[in-house]
């Protein structure tokens, strides 16, 4: 929402589809490509991974249940 905001101060033009969230499929998809390129890390460490490419475009608990089923 932040972001938004910003934009619309700043006069850009603006687009929804930036701001849209992952859909589940995606998100099992990406999970499963980090976890077979960073084989051995915790969950925890999956989870940053995962929430620092997504920056609030997925919750957290979606993640999380992702993840306990996936590694």
């Amino acid at each position: 929402v932040l972001e938004l905001f910003l934009d619309i101060i700043n006069g850009k033009k603006i687009s929804l589809s930036r701001y849209e969230t992952a859909s589940t499929g995606e998100l099992e998809k990406e999970i499963k490509k980090v976890v077979k390129e960073k084989k051995g890390l915790s969950i925890g460490a999956y989870m940053g991974i995962i929430m620092a490419k997504y920056k609030g475009k997925v919750d957290g608990r979606e993640v999380m249940k992702v993840l306990k089923k996936v590694v």
